[in-house]
This record gives C-alpha cells, sequence and structure tokens, in this order.
C-alpha cells in the first residue's frame, strides 16, 4: 500500500466502520472523524502503521550504517557516511533505502516484484492502464510531498489521541516504515477506548500479503467483538 494514495479505505456495516490508516489515514480519521464522531467508528487498525517518518528515516539509516560497518562494505560506508544522517534530500534518500533495502533482505526476504505485481494483475479494483501508472504516481506523489511527509508530519503531535478502539498490525521484520517508531508511537498514544498490538511474526511490511490467513482472522476477530466491549 502507498501511504499517500491507499491511506484510508473503510468496511461499512449497520452499526459503524472499520478504518483501515496509514500516516495521512490517521490524520484524516483524528482530525475529522474519530475524535468528533467516534460512534461512526467501530476500530481503527493500522497495517505497516508510519507515524513519524524523520525518526524513521534515523532508525534505518542507523540499521543500514551499523549493517555496512560489521559487513565491512566499503561501498555502502562512503554512500551512507557522504549522505550523513537524516534528514535528507530526495535523492540522498534512495541512497540509504537502496542499502536498507540490501541488508533488510538477508535478515527477512521482502514480496519477490513477481509476486507484487501477480496480486495487483488479481485485483478487480485496476485495470492494466493503472498498473502501468502506479510507478509513475508513486514517484510523482513522493517527489511533491517529500518534505510534508517526511519532516513536517508526526502522529505524534497530530494524532496523540484516538477515541475508538485502536490496533495495530505489525510486521516483526519491517524496514520501511520500521516497527519500532510504530512501538513509541503506540505506547504514546492516549486510546481510551482500548489499544492493542498484533505481531506478525512471518511478516515484514506487508502482513496482509505475508501473512493472509492470519491477517484476516485478526480482522474477523474485531469484527466479531461485541458492541459493548468497544465502549
Amino acid at each position: 500500500m502507498g501511504m499517500n494514495s491507499w491511506s484510508c479505505c473503510s468496511r461499512v456495516s449497520a452499526r459503524s466502520a472499520v478504518t483501515w490508516l496509514r500516516i495521512r489515514g490517521a490524520r484524516f480519521s483524528e482530525r475529522n472523524f474519530a475524535a468528533r464522531y467516534p460512534e461512526l467508528f467501530y476500530a481503527y487498525v493500522g497495517i505497516g502503521q508510519a507515524a513519524d517518518l524523520g525518526q524513521t528515516s534515523q532508525v534505518l539509516y542507523q540499521f543500514a550504517l551499523d549493517s555496512a560497518r560489521g559487513d565491512g562494505n566499503k561501498q555502502a560506508i562512503e554512500e551512507l557516511e557522504r549522505i550523513d544522517q537524516p534528514p535528507h534530500s530526495f535523492t540522498d534518500h534512495r541512497y540509504m533505502e537502496r542499502w536498507v533495502a540490501y541488508y533488510s533482505e538477508r535478515e527477512h526476504p521482502s514480496l519477490s516484484r513477481t509476486r507484487m505485481t501477480r496480486l495487483a494483475f488479481e485485483s478487480p479494483a485496476y485495470s492494466w492502464l493503472d498498473l502501468l501508472k502506479i510507478p509513475l504516481g508513486v514517484r510523482y506523489s513522493f517527489q511533491r510531498l517529500w518534505k510534508e511527509i517526511f519532516y513536517e508530519t508526526s502522529l505524534f503531535k497530530e494524532a496523540p489521541r484516538i477515541d475508538v478502539p485502536v490496533y495495530f498490525f505489525l510486521g516483526r521484520h519491517d524496514k520501511v516504515v520500521t516497527s519500532e517508531v510504530a512501538q513509541r508511537y503506540f505506547e504514546a498514544l492516549d486510546a481510551p477506548r482500548g489499544k492493542q498490538i498484533v505481531w506478525f511474526e512471518q511478516s515484514g511490511h506487508w502482513p496482509h500479503f505475508e501473512e493472509p490467513v492470519k491477517y484476516q482472522e485478526q480482522l474477523l476477530a474485531i469484527l466479531r467483538q461485541p458492541e459493548s466491549a468497544t465502549q
């Protein structure tokens, strides 16, 4: 899921809605609905939850640099030391991202492009033309929203409280937004109707693809809870 464009979806029931949210979804829900009209929502489900991409960049940079030094990888060390600690330009971030991906693959192989493409082709939501445009759309969005997303957005400040039951579905091996920062946000979050982390031990950033059976079971478990349990 792209953080900019797939922020918020909903499954509507007779009583309320379950929202699947990322960083923009959390801001949207907190500012406009969950805080003002919590009776309209059944639960908030953050999948691979992004909370503060400035903090995330710091964590990922240190992971890549420590891994490169431990590996004696001179090229990686030189590139990472050249760009230095975040904040980065869009170009420098891509350098860092390359080495993060290189070393995270050793820890937990990510979904292959072949599988991701197959999943996209199987979706009834997209046409062939849509699929061709996705990479262009992602690049376009990130180039233009770079500063706002990475260095001006923090849910710690913008969504410190959510007035519906909160669930974070986090992959243990996530090196895209890092579960470490998501857990910090979870611990700081004021959620008077309850909050819970569901760990996906065999997943990175894509638990809904990597552990689909568990993902479906957990969502159904949330939906089956008596409404009185979420009041």
